[in-house]
């Protein structure tokens, strides 16, 4: 729904405070009226009473008992507001009463019609059946039990109250529609210049042309001048904000622009990077989606760029450990970088080719902050192949020159005790030549020979003791030839 505009606003407003004034208005008349009605009759009913007691009081006292009944009956009958008269003599026993038939029966009670000398002057409004009488009682003479008794018709005052009462609220109600038109009409002459003035600014705001009634003076009253003038600082306010709004655009294009350049010239100059490194390039986000790669990763891994994009990088190329047992994702040194924040490097791992080989990789993963946010992690890694072969041959060369130096070593070693069992060989053969062999020399000879043997197998256990060290287990691996399944 529309917001009302200003005129139909202060057209509410009125008609509200008028229907709201008229209600209050209308329940206190409601409250009030009807009652002071009611008093004002009471007063008058007994003032009537009183006069009237007075007067038959009179004509008792005098004896002129018939002149006291006439008047009662002609009140009664020459007045439209009494009910009934009646009187109680002394005695307690009607006396006289102005109904056209038999004295009524409702009008008695427990005690008939008498009374007793300490009544006084009483009022009730009382329903008889055919409607409601106010009954006021007077006593003839103060302490005796003789009373004079009139009923005075309620309902044509309730009538006059009902009209009464109609003819207050139509008075009301038309003060409040005449407020109301009064209120429209104001309304619209006071609203008049501002939807001028509304409408004048709306051209402006589509077609950016000041209208004819701003700019002339002479047009409008005092209203639409003060407008007149605060429009014209607005739209001055607006031309100098205009004007500084574009200068800030030109200069925020141009910071844009160069910006921009310097972006693209900062991609330009990472892309050359990326192509022209050697080692493999990856990055991987939170999700361990790859988020882009450089050519030389993709050709180490057998894949192309576009089919490695997007996807699990572990799932691809680091799924399975050396030993050939599966590799959780949870425990890749890759994935704890962008997980923990940390920087992780390895050279004792393989990584997997799109046709099923594995290749010794040594890799570092490193992670992406933006913001200060960790937002993934970069990852370079090599194809140390050749560093292995190499390792491997300096490896073997350096066994073969350790089994020389051995060799020589133990040829050194050995010498001694050779020489020793030569010369003991020598004498025994000496001795044998001339026949002249003696047992217990012979068994001396070859003791020391033995003795000799058994020190040449020493040096010969020692030296093969070290030629056997065990070496690194990447180094076993490699030697098997696992490299190329």
């Amino acid at each position: 729904m529309d917001k009302l505009s200003l005129q139909n606003r202060i057209i509410a407003l009125i008609g509200v405070l008028g229907i709201f004034t008229g209600a209050v208005i209308s329940y206190i008349e409601s409250r009030t009226l009807g009652q002071f009605m009611l008093d004002r009759f009471v007063v008058q009913s007994n003032i009537i009473a009183s006069h009237m007691t007075r007067a038959i009081v009179r004509d008792v006292t005098q004896g002129d008992i018939i002149t006291a009944t006439e008047l009662a009956r002609n009140n009664a009958r020459n007045s439209e507001e009494i009910a009934f008269i009646y009187i109680t003599g002394f005695d307690g026993e009607l006396f006289t009463h102005s109904f056209k038939s038999a004295f009524p029966t409702y009008l008695t009670d427990d005690r008939g019609l008498k009374t007793t000398a300490d009544e006084g002057h009483s009022m009730a409004i009382q329903d008889f059946g055919d409607g409601e009488i106010l009954h006021v009682t007077y006593p003839l003479i103060e302490g005796l039990p003789g009373r004079f008794h009139i009923g005075f018709d309620v309902q044509p005052v309730y009538q006059r109250m009902q009209n009464a009462r109609l003819n207050t609220l139509m008075a009301i109600w038309s003060i409040t529609l005449i407020t109301i038109l009064i209120g429209y009409f104001l309304a619209r002459h006071i609203t008049r210049p501002l939807r001028t003035f509304t409408q004048a600014v709306s051209e402006y705001g589509q077609t950016g042309l000041v209208p004819e009634i701003i700019q002339n003076e002479k047009k409008g009253g005092m209203e639409l001048e003060q407008l007149r003038q605060t429009f014209g600082a607005m739209i001055e306010a607006r031309n100098k904000a205009d004007d500084r709004i574009k200068k800030f655009n030109r200069e925020l294009e141009g910071l844009v622009a160069e910006r921009t350049n310097q972006l693209q010239s900062e991609k330009e100059r990472t892309d050359l990077i990326l192509h022209a490194a050697g080692d493999g390039i990856y990055g991987v986000n939170l999700e361990g989606l790859c988020t882009f790669v450089n050519p030389a990763a993709a050709e180490l891994l057998g894949w192309e760029p576009e089919e490695i994009l997007g996807q699990p990088n572990h799932d691809l190329m680091h799924h399975t450990r050396l030993d050939g047992t599966p590799y959780p994702r949870t425990a890749c040194p890759i994935y704890r970088a962008f997980m923990e924040g940390t920087v992780n490097t390895v050279d004792d791992e393989v990584f997997w080719r799109k046709d099923g080989s594995q290749f010794p990789v040594e890799y570092t993963s490193t992670p992406i902050y933006e913001n200060g946010m960790i937002t993934g992690a970069v990852v370079v890694f090599r194809d140390v192949s050749a560093q292995r072969d190499m390792r491997a041959q300096l490896i073997q060369s350096s066994k073969l020159a350790t089994l020389g130096e051995m060799a020589t070593g133990i040829a050194h070693e050995l010498n001694q005790p050779l020489n020793i069992i030569r010369m003991a060989a020598d004498n025994i053969k000496h001795d044998a030549a001339k026949g002249d062999l003696d047992p217990d020399y012979v068994v001396k000879k070859l003791g020391k020979i033995s003795a000799q043997v058994d020190r040449a197998a020493a040096i010969t256990d020692k030296k093969k003791g070290l030629a056997h060290k065990t070496p690194d287990p990447f180094f076993k691996w490699w030697s098997r030839g696992e490299s190329n399944p």
